[in-house]
């Protein structure tokens, strides 16, 4: 049996994808996440089939970029993936876990005179009581890091122990090359992540059906326990509800980073998780990368594949 170029360019892929599946299902360090009970007509990537469209990598200024296809398990693009980096406000997304393992979403917290002293205006007054299901919306959509900051103070041990839980955490979760220093994201000279660590937060925030909520609003109104006091909340992620079927995640600025953003996308075939890091125009990126992604990529079932490998003259 002999193959044409096509065919082999089909099957060279298709080793290196079975590869990286058994690896990941393998030896993965989210199983939780990943399922290995996959249908036997799971979708794979293949990488243009048509040898004769050259396409050119996409011309990402952002030092840091990764995406990652969920369900087959596949590294689609990858630029510095482990490179340790500031992560920013994306640290609200492990915050999130932490609080939603450490508190009842109905939990009342006090804003108290500690929880005001912050580098913006604060959303809340001070002697509102809040749930810290409200809390934890107000963290995650307009990423407050006054929220964040009140689910922290109020924690076992407070802020110092909070972040220690935090790190304990990534530790958990397989995230090696992460660690914190503080909730809301801020600058220290230790709070660093890497995009392929983020990616895996980012599974499991999005495997949680509340959060997974949260981080795909667009807006949302909340309200103290008295309900005398309402807030306006929009989202900081300028993908939701664009052109692109994006169905979260989290954004993050802060000097030292630059822009960072984790993106799940829809794409026809399967979700894709995006992150870029230290980018000056994170959309801009992000929108290349898929753009790329769609033009690069075919997915096939697993039983189309068979019909490529056939004798040819």
């Amino acid at each position: 049996m002999t193959l044409s170029r096509v065919q082999f360019n089909y099957l060279g892929s298709l080793i290196v994808v079975l590869i990286g599946i058994f690896v990941v299902y393998n030896l993965g360090p989210v199983p939780e996440v990943i399922s290995v009970d996959q249908p036997p007509d799971i979708l794979v990537p293949i990488v243009n089939p048509d040898q004769s469209v050259n396409i050119p990598e996409p011309a990402i200024q952002a030092p840091i970029a990764y995406a990652y296809a969920l369900n087959s398990g596949t590294i689609l693009f990858e630029k510095q993936a482990d490179l340790p980096w500031s992560p920013a406000s994306t640290t609200k997304l492990m915050t999130a876990l932490v609080v939603k393992d450490a508190y009842t979403p109905n939990t009342l917290l006090t804003i108290e005179s500690s929880d005001m002293i912050l580098p913006e205006k604060p959303l809340f007054k001070l002697g509102e009581e809040l749930t810290v299901a409200t809390l934890l919306e107000a963290m995650l959509v307009t990423s407050s890091n006054q929220a964040t900051y009140v689910l922290a103070n109020h924690y076992p041990g407070g802020k110092e122990g909070f972040v220690k839980t935090m790190n304990q955490k990534a530790q958990d979760l397989g995230l090696t090359l992460t660690h914190f220093s503080d909730p809301a994201g801020f600058d220290y000279y230790d709070q660093k992540s890497t995009a392929r660590d983020l990616v895996r937060l980012g599974q499991v925030v999005m495997a949680d059906d509340d959060l997974r909520q949260m981080v795909s609003m667009q807006q949302t109104t909340i309200s103290d326990f008295s309900g005398q006091n309402t807030h306006q909340l929009s989202t900081t992620n300028q993908l939701l509800g664009g052109e692109y079927q994006v169905v979260g995640i989290k954004t993050g600025t802060t000097q030292e980073a630059g822009q960072v953003l984790i993106s799940q996308f829809r794409l026809p075939a399967e979700d894709v998780v995006v992150v870029v890091m230290g980018s000056q125009d994170r959309y801009s990126d992000t929108r290349l990368l898929v753009d790329w992604l769609v033009r690069q990529y075919h997915w096939f079932k697993m039983s189309e594949l068979e019909s490529i490998f056939i004798d040819v003259d």
